[in-house]
């Protein structure tokens, strides 16, 4: 099925192959993080720009989080589900997440920090 027939679906998709194609997924970006040099992780992004260690973080919280909500979800579906951007849980484990490594030298660290303007 192309674009010219609709949009990409799961339907047909049962939920094993879902969950390893998750896990597949997951573990390829694994293995493109660990091939990056620490000082590309710690490194200050540009203006406008996330630092890696950052996004990092927020993947490493928002994954089990959103798993737990689906399975929620799926279960009751009229159910209001989600959070607030500044939930302290999620402020609390991204922060954890980004500090989790110490970097590589004294400052870059910092590039994790700026969380209010996300």
């Amino acid at each position: 099925m192309g674009f010219k027939d609709g949009p990409a679906t799961l339907a047909d998709v049962s939920a094993e192959e879902r969950i390893q194609r998750l896990e597949r997924s997951v573990n390829q970006l694994i293995l493109e993080i660990e091939r990056l040099p620490a000082d590309v992780l710690y490194r200050a992004p540009s203006e406008g720009e996330w630092p890696v260690m950052s996004t990092l973080a927020h993947l490493a919280e928002l994954m089990p989080y959103w798993a737990h909500q689906a399975t929620g979800i799926a279960a009751r579906p009229d159910e209001p589900f989600g959070r607030t951007h500044d939930d302290p849980d999620r402020i609390g484990a991204v922060r954890s997440a980004c500090f989790a490594h110490s970097p590589p030298k004294p400052g870059p660290a910092q590039a994790c920090t700026p969380l209010a303007a996300r």
